[in-house]
């Protein structure tokens, strides 16, 4: 299935990402369907209604809008299935409106996906689109390419950087994804225009080992299709969870598909958290599920809107929970009890959450109250820019505040590791009863005969 979360008008992103199903069925494979994620504005999401029921006309293609209310009966049929209190689950699932709680709303996408019966969810976002770029470089032609292949058919189309035991060769690529292209970070763009060093700074202090940040900018902010690598990454982490070389290249979450990995592995959930809707993917392959990094990006651009609407103490907040998180993950890397955690088959929700807790637990908060403060300093203040010097101030005072914050964020998180299981099983009972197929299709027939 395809999926693009939005809290924004979908008309162009839609379009865009059909015209990558179409190019998947001429290649025959069926894409399924397309769901689109909504937890817009009333008056945002009836527009969005409205255009996706042209679009279902126009193209034939089978289209979900799953609106807010929708989101929450999925909520409600997996507690009732479960048999778990429904403001628990309401609480670790539901994405409340404009809180920018990005892990929620890809989890809700992973349930979604099981309640329909499907293993593998292409993700876009709705600021994405393929529009100027020729078909043969679409993103979904490298998902296809590699996703569901052996370590063994995809070594000869990929270069590696690790020791690809022949034990190994068996395993299954579970994760399939690229970066963007264009305009796509501005804050950080207008950041670099007053102070040259601020990204170098910023990704050293994001854990970037010091010896891939170039290769890093180039990847993820200056790079174009043709000229920043000539054959897609395969990704193992056979020999251990740190190999510095494939640091830059972990693929973008609104250019990714994945296949089953998210049934093992939530996203980490939080208001305002950047980063933590790369959880599933970046832990999957830290315990050894295989992913390509190919070289197909897609392109990502800000409209007139959002440009003028930036936030600097919401954005700030998101880079410094970010940063927390990459020196939390880079921690459980190197613990003993995630080595053996690694060295099973198929870990369970509740190993993984035990691993997860324990790690948690051993940080201390004064080098994590440092982190804010060089994080300001080293990165903002350099710039004299007066907007940039208030965001450090106001950032710096809040720093135990936000680790508390952050403490509260990584253990609700670890919770719904420890119960996502159950959350799983809940979702795949409601596909063979096909429940909420059964909801969406009701609601859509009700928006196309009001259409």
């Amino acid at each position: 299935m395809f999926a693009i979360p939005t809290n924004r008008l979908v008309d162009s992103a839609a379009r865009s990402i059909l015209r990558e199903m179409h190019l998947m069925q001429q290649s025959g494979v069926d894409p399924e369907e397309l769901f689109i994620l909504d937890n817009s504005t009333e008056e945002i999401s009836q527009h969005n209604a409205r255009d996706l029921a042209r679009l279902r006309r126009e193209t034939g293609m089978p289209i979900r809008h799953v609106t807010s209310g929708e989101q929450l009966q999925l909520i409600d049929a997996l507690a009732r299935g479960t048999g778990q209190d429904r403001g628990v689950l309401r609480d670790l699932l539901y994405p409340e409106p404009n809180t920018g709680d990005y892990g929620k709303v890809f989890n809700l996408l992973y349930l979604l996906a099981a309640a329909h019966g499907r293993r593998v969810i292409h993700r876009r976002d709705s600021d994405c689109s393929t529009e100027g770029l020729a078909p043969e470089l679409y993103p979904v032609l490298g998902e296809l390419r590699f996703l569901g292949k052996t370590l063994e058919q995809a070594q000869a189309g990929t270069d590696t950087v690790e020791r690809l035991p022949a034990a190994a060769m068996h395993k299954e690529i579970q994760i399939a994804g690229s970066d963007y292209m264009g305009d796509w970070n501005l804050d950080l763009m207008d950041l670099e225009a007053q102070h040259a060093q601020a990204l170098p700074a910023l990704l050293k202090l994001l854990s970037v080992p010091p010896q891939q940040i170039p290769v890093y900018r180039h990847a993820k902010y200056h790079g174009r299709n043709e000229d920043y690598r000539p054959r897609p990454l395969l990704i193992t982490c056979e020999t251990g969870a740190e190999t510095p070389e494939i640091t830059p290249y972990y693929p973008e979450c609104g250019n990714l598909a994945m296949k089953d990995v998210f049934r093992r592995i939530p996203n980490f959930i939080g208001a305002r958290c950047i980063g933590f809707d790369y959880h599933t993917y970046i832990l999957g392959t830290m315990l050894g599920v295989p992913a390509v990094y190919h070289r197909n990006k897609i392109v990502h651009a800000h409209d007139a809107v959002r440009q003028q609407q930036r936030d600097l103490k919401a954005y700030w907040t998101g880079i410094i929970k970010l940063a927390d998180y990459n020196h939390f993950i880079t921690a459980v890397g190197q613990s003993e009890a995630f080595a053996r955690l690694a060295a099973m088959s198929a870990p369970d929700g509740a190993a993984i959450a035990g691993v997860l807790s324990a790690c948690q637990a051993e940080r201390p908060w004064k080098d994590r109250l440092t982190l804010i403060e060089r994080l300001a300093e080293e990165v903002l203040l350099p710039s004299k820019e007066p907007a940039y010097a208030e965001t450090a101030r106001w950032l710096k005072s809040r720093g135990e505040a936000l680790v508390e914050e952050l403490d509260q964020d990584y253990r609700r998180s670890i919770a719904l590791q420890r119960e996502w299981p159950a959350y799983i099983r809940g979702a795949d009972a409601l596909a063979r009863a096909e429940v909420f197929p059964r909801v969406l299709r009701e609601t859509g027939s009700r928006c196309a005969a009001g259409a």
